[in-house]
C-alpha cells in the first residue's frame, strides 16, 4: 500500500511537471532592464568607426520640468586583451533646454576596443539627478 502511494505520488508529480513545464520556462526569459530615473526620459551614446574616424553622438531628454542638461562625453578605449578604459578624448557641453544633442570626430588607430561614456547630469525643479550611459563596444 505504500509503496502504491509513493508511485501515485512520483506520476502525479511527473504530470505536473511536463504540463507546467512550458510555462516554468517562460517565467525564466529575460524581460529586459530598462533603469528608473526621476528627471530624464532617454539618454543615449552612440559610437561608429571608419576609415580610423570615431563619431560619438549623444543624446539626453529631460521630463517635463527640466531647465538644464550638462555633460560629460569622454571617448574610450582599452587594449583587446584588456578590461581597462582610458580616455583619449573627452568634451565637455549643456544646454538650458529638455533636450541635449551631440556629435563630433576624433580620429583613432586600429587594435582598441572603443566606446563613449556619456555622464550627463539633468536639473528638473531644483533636483539634480547624474546618469552614466555607455555605448556599444567598437573594435577597430
Amino acid at each position: 500500500m505504500l509503496m502504491q502511494k509513493r508511485v501515485i505520488t512520483i506520476i502525479i508529480s511527473l504530470f505536473l511537471l511536463i504540463a507546467a513545464g512550458p510555462n516554468m520556462v517562460k517565467a525564466l526569459e529575460p524581460i529586459g532592464i530598462m533603469p528608473l530615473w526621476l528627471n530624464v526620459n532617454e539618454a543615449a551614446a552612440g559610437l561608429t568607426i571608419s576609415s580610423g574616424t570615431a563619431t560619438c553622438t549623444v543624446r539626453v531628454t529631460g521630463l517635463s520640468g527640466t531647465t538644464k542638461i550638462s555633460s560629460v562625453i569622454s571617448l574610450q578605449r582599452r587594449a583587446i586583451n584588456s578590461t581597462t578604459f582610458i580616455n583619449i578624448k573627452t568634451w565637455f557641453g549643456s544646454s538650458n533646454n529638455i533636450l541635449y544633442t551631440f556629435s563630433d570626430i576624433h580620429t583613432v588607430s586600429s587594435g582598441y576596443v572603443f566606446r563613449v561614456r556619456l555622464d550627463a547630469t539633468v536639473t528638473r525643479n531644483g533636483v539634480n539627478e547624474t546618469v552614466t550611459v555607455y555605448s556599444m563596444l567598437r573594435t577597430y
